[in-house]
């Protein structure tokens, strides 16, 4: 479900709690792609227009957490373990996943990222900087689109600068 089609109020209720010499409300929202119950402080996302919550998994799901940010804020901060959102569940594990080569099957990435390089003459779209170590962008994510994944046109040559700084853009646009 994308967050367009939600048109819910997420408010739940409000607990009064001691903390030391005062009292302190905490609120509680339902989240509002899953309806699990969570407390202000575990995720809680605004747009101008149309407000809305989202527990952690959910919004890591919608893409508003980066992995880190989503493991973190599930109390995993360590470098070894990743996350990923795969057929509309969330996936951590340890170390190098054989899990990956389901999800991108080697010779066919291969395949897609040298044709993107050579479509793009191995020169970086934003920088022009040619050769040295390039990245394959999905411009369409590639967990959004699955039916896009191998298309040439929903490619794009960036070095690692680049794509570090498009990946944050992204970031950035999805959260505003």
């Amino acid at each position: 479900m994308l967050l367009k089609e939600i048109d819910t109020v997420s408010y739940l209720m409000t607990n009064k709690v001691i903390n030391g010499d005062v009292i302190t409300s905490i609120e509680y929202y339902l989240c509002d792609r899953c309806k699990k119950k969570i407390c202000e402080s575990d995720w809680y996302f605004s747009q101008k227009k149309k407000p809305f919550h989202l527990c952690n998994e959910c919004a890591f799901k919608e893409g508003f957490f980066s992995e880190k940010d989503f493991l973190k804020s599930s109390g995993i901060d360590l470098e070894s373990i990743h996350a990923i959102v795969y057929n509309g569940g969330v996936f951590i594990w340890l170390g190098r996943s054989p899990f990956l080569k389901h999800i991108r099957p080697q010779s066919t990435t291969k395949k897609w990222r040298e044709e993107v390089f050579a479509r793009d003459n191995y020169i970086c779209q934003k920088c022009s900087q040619k050769g040295g170590f390039l990245n394959a962008h999905h411009i369409k994510l590639y967990s959004k689109y699955p039916e896009l994944r191998f298309e040439i046109s929903n490619g794009l040559t960036l070095c690692v600068v680049c794509h570090k700084k498009e990946h944050l853009r992204c970031r950035k646009n999805a959260q505003n």
